[in-house]
């Protein structure tokens, strides 16, 4: 039996998945830990960079025939796993096997705590929200109206959000983002993995972890050590993956409130003001269209998403207008 188990997925990774493999492999032990690669039918040159890693005996690379999403997939991936942990790792990383030594040696210090996630940072030095507090109307509202990628890349923007998110020690949080999570296998079999309805959306991860603390397990963020995380390449694409993602990660907020104990004019209110939040972007991307053409598929997804929003305004079938 493994130690640790990587779970990998890649979609159209041919980008990404070669320098996170190996970044991860130099100072790789194969005796302690494993690599499971699940392919969500690429269409690029992602699985031909994949069949040069097969030589690796220790790494277990499975194609499957369609994409079946981020959380089925890790979930499937999951049967595979010999270790005693798993870590769901994203394919546009850039990490040290090292990092992950130092966690599982605090983890086995620390029984009670079940899933942990490192400090992860963007290409151009941002600190990413990779830990966070379970969703309220407040949070919610602030961190989508004004959290943005085109904003970062201000200075002064930049600075202050790296003073927000900076933390010096560990702490417990409510949930870790999905780009890198290290998890208890025994409490990943005890939950069932993730929820399959988040089709595309960090939602998976926050609902797991807030079923990890129901159980009684801490979910801990370990700032002690970091990650590249290239972060929303795929989502930011084209018109068609900027829709997909904002689509995906409003219904995934409102799915999860639906699902915990939250009442149903409580999620009509969400709504209402996500559809707010999409019409506000899309106006404020139309304006700076002139200074950038780039503001136009950010304009135009968020039109469509709050057109999208509207239609539906009455349908609280998470699970059918996920897939649609």
């Amino acid at each position: 039996m493994k130690k640790l188990s990587f779970i990998i997925l890649t979609y159209n990774s041919e980008d990404d998945i070669k320098d996170c493999l190996d970044s991860l492999l130099k100072n790789f032990d194969s005796k302690e830990a494993e690599i499971i690669i699940w392919d969500n039918d690429s269409s690029d040159n992602t699985k031909k960079i994949l069949e040069d890693y097969k030589k690796f005996d220790f790494i277990k690379i499975i194609f499957n025939n369609s994409n079946i999403g981020f959380a089925e997939g890790n979930n499937e991936a999951s049967k595979f796993a010999n270790g005693e942990y798993i870590c769901l790792l994203n394919a546009d990383t850039i990490s040290d096997y090292k990092v992950f030594k130092e966690i599982l040696y605090y983890m086995e210090n620390n029984k009670e705590i079940g899933i942990v996630g490192p400090k992860c940072v963007s290409e151009n030095g941002v600190i990413q929200e990779s830990y966070g507090y379970f969703p309220t109307i407040l949070r919610e509202f602030l961190g989508k109206f004004f959290m943005s990628l085109y904003l970062e890349k201000i200075p002064l923007i930049k600075k202050l959000k790296n003073k927000l998110l900076y933390q010096d020690n560990l702490k417990e949080v409510d949930w870790v983002g999905g780009a890198c999570a290290i998890i208890r296998k025994n409490v990943w079999d005890k939950i069932g993995g993730l929820d399959v309805t988040y089709f595309f959306s960090n939602g998976d991860m926050i609902d797991f972890c807030y079923k990890a603390k129901n159980l009684g397990y801490k979910v801990i963020y370990y700032p002690l050590v970091s990650i590249i995380h290239k972060g929303s390449r795929s989502v930011t694409k084209n018109l068609q993956s900027r829709i997909t993602g904002l689509k995906s990660g409003y219904l995934g907020t409102l799915y999860f409130f639906s699902q915990h104990n939250k009442s149903l004019g409580y999620v009509y209110f969400v709504k209402f003001c996500f559809i707010f939040i999409s019409l506000t972007k899309g106006i404020i991307g139309s304006l700076l269209i002139v200074f950038n053409r780039k503001f136009k598929d950010l304009a135009l997804s968020h039109f469509y998403v709050a057109l999208f929003l509207f239609k539906n305004f009455f349908n609280n079938n998470f699970k059918k207008l996920c897939k649609e």
